[in-house]
């Protein structure tokens, strides 16, 4: 593929899902708060099914797994036509 073609293709959203994320986002929304507020039970039983971790962990693991492709994503720091502080 040459790069006009790669350029001139544009995505388009095709499917229900796609077109209305926005929509399914908020209805969502909407029906976890009234699930809480009408059926409290089932919102404590999935409440107890919860695995709690310490947030350190988490994060650092989050972190890691996120760091080589924001690294990849960055341009250095030399193009990046500014500054950096020099720390002594």
């Amino acid at each position: 593929m040459n790069n006009d073609a790669v350029l001139n293709n544009d995505r388009k959203m095709t499917s229900i899902f796609e077109r209305f994320l926005s929509l399914w986002v908020v209805l969502c929304i909407v029906a976890g708060i009234l699930l809480g507020k009408i059926a409290p039970g089932v919102a404590q039983y999935l409440d107890s099914m919860a695995i709690y971790v310490k947030g350190a962990p988490l994060s650092y693991s989050l972190w890691a797994i996120k760091r080589p492709t924001a690294a990849a994503l960055s341009p250095p720091p030399n193009q990046l036509n500014m500054r950096l502080p020099l720390v002594c």
